[in-house]
């Protein structure tokens, strides 16, 4: 069974989201007991000015964020920005101020917690995004591949076998569906590192991305 397991280790003792700028010391309680990584794949393309939809963006990294997990947002040229917890300390949470930063991140501009990878003409959008989940995954145990006809959560998890896992890469659509080509890139990357790729679901009723976070996060 999936869920009582996989779900308690990915979730810490919470009841009630947070405002991001609460005290690091309070922040540090709230860490799930698995150690989580967020691969979030947005649509857009920052390299030409290309931003969609700042205001789910925006709810989607305080959620992640506000457990001390990492965020790692691809966009669709390939541009990857990742944040850590730390980038709470800047950023006041408005989304106003989330659009100034994350522009001037694109720019260049680094801030604590914050880690850019601008595109790369050099590469077709495969190569890129399979050499930033192959960096990824290499903390990893296990995959865990969102999707609205995965197994359940909330249920038997019937289809694979909990491993005794440390750490998960969590893999979901931002505002958008994950690509076939994507998917694609990931199966490989898990066969080819030997690491465990669980497709789990929330329910088959689309939720924002944002709510799907909070969820392993709170147990």
């Amino acid at each position: 069974p999936f869920p009582t397991s996989l779900l308690q280790a990915m979730s810490g003792k919470v009841s009630q989201a947070r405002e991001p700028r609460e005290p690091r010391e309070q922040r540090q309680q709230r860490e799930p007991r698995m150690e989580l990584q967020w691969l979030i794949l947005f649509p857009g393309r920052p390299s030409v000015g290309d931003w969609r939809r700042f205001d789910a963006a925006a709810r989607i990294v305080r959620a992640a964020l506000s457990y001390r997990t990492i965020c790692h947002m691809v966009f669709g040229d390939r541009t990857r920005i990742s944040l850590q917890a730390e980038f709470l300390d800047t950023w006041t949470g408005t989304e106003a101020h989330y659009i100034e930063l994350i522009q001037a991140i694109a720019k260049g501009q680094m801030y604590e917690g914050v880690s850019h990878q601008p595109y790369d003409s050099g590469r077709t959008s495969s190569e890129s995004l399979s050499a930033m989940v192959h960096e990824m995954l290499l903390s990893a145990d296990v995959v865990l591949d969102f999707r609205e006809d995965g197994s359940m959560v909330i249920g038997r998890f019937d289809d694979a076998q909990t491993p005794s896992a440390r750490s998960a890469l969590c893999v979901i659509g931002g505002v958008r569906d994950i690509e076939q080509r994507e998917h694609g890139v990931l199966n490989q990357l898990c066969e080819k590192l030997k690491k465990p790729q669980l497709s789990v679901s929330l329910g088959t009723r689309a939720e924002l991305t944002s709510k799907c976070i909070k969820v392993p996060c709170f147990g």
